[in-house]
């Protein structure tokens, strides 16, 4: 088993190829350990959302936020630009947010800004470890449901493990701290996650990148209110868990694009405890 890890053929030749230059940043809900100058576009359906005000992650309790809903259907359209050096970098993230609550009525706008800045504190032959730090402004309108009407900070580490050539490891370990919430309402939440990504196919100038991930979002304090009862409730120790298959293709163009990749990705919920039945993702990225 360790030899197929290890020496398996990925390419028509027997070459290495262009896969085992990108299959380090492959993950798509993990985030990325390595500093990366590119731009992405990235795009979010999520399906039944139950739960937004919860701990006030996804959306604020009302009056600041919209009344209660039962569940809400949306999709995000996320431009991230990310520059800097092979240790350091930051990024600065801008969604879009189309909703469609059960209740509420159906709205859009520019949700919560996001500035993201990474700083890689060891890079050895196998093992790198990258200091984060994310920044999320309360730039989306709250009473509509586009933000969470307070801002939030999210410190972290990110880890990853070369277990060959062709494959490697991802884990972190972040919290999401929020700044000027209801102190009663909203709370802190640890996220972890763990997962990997391995060269399927590879040639000098295409790749095919299989992901796996597993994360669990571990809420640490705050409240929810049921439609039914109109009364909050504690969600203390609630665990939200995800596991997400995804493929990533990469293309070196060879011209002034680069590096172009085009990712898919699924979220699937875990348990009773989760934010929504489901997630679909899609990633489109230029790397320079």
């Amino acid at each position: 088993m360790a030899s197929l890890w290890h020496e398996r053929q990925t390419s028509p030749t027997g070459e290495a190829g262009l896969g085992r230059e990108r299959v380090a940043t492959a993950p798509f809900v993990i985030d990325i350990s390595q500093p990366l100058g590119n731009f992405r576009f990235r795009t979010d359906a999520v399906y039944n959302l139950t739960k937004p005000d919860r701990s006030e992650f996804f959306w604020s309790k009302p009056p600041r936020g919209p009344v209660l809903d039962r569940g809400v259907d949306y999709q995000d359209f996320r431009f991230l630009l990310e520059t800097g050096s092979d240790v350091f970098s930051l990024g600065t993230e801008v969604p879009i947010r189309l909703l469609n609550p059960d209740i509420n009525d159906n709205t859009g706008g520019i949700s919560d800004i996001q500035l993201v800045q990474k700083m890689v504190m060891m890079n050895g032959h196998r093992w790198q470890m990258t200091q984060l730090m994310r920044t999320v402004f309360n730039s989306g309108n709250a009473r509509k449901g586009l933000g969470t009407g307070h801002v939030q900070i999210e410190p972290g580490m990110l880890f990853r493990y070369r277990y060959s050539d062709l494959t490697y490891f991802h884990s972190e370990i972040r919290m999401t701290i929020p700044i000027a919430a209801d102190p009663m309402y909203a709370g802190p939440a640890l996220r972890w996650g763990l997962g990997m990504s391995t060269v399927y196919y590879e040639t000098d100038t295409f790749a095919l990148i299989p992901t796996l991930e597993f994360t669990n979002i571990w809420l640490l304090d705050g409240q929810f209110t049921p439609l039914q009862t109109g009364i909050p409730v504690d969600v203390r120790g609630d665990g939200i868990f995800n596991l997400s298959p995804g493929l990533r293709m990469a293309c070196d163009t060879g011209g002034d694009l680069g590096i172009v990749e085009l990712g898919w990705a699924a979220d699937l919920a875990i348990g009773s405890d989760g934010w929504y039945d489901g997630l679909l993702r899609f990633d489109l990225r230029f790397v320079f």
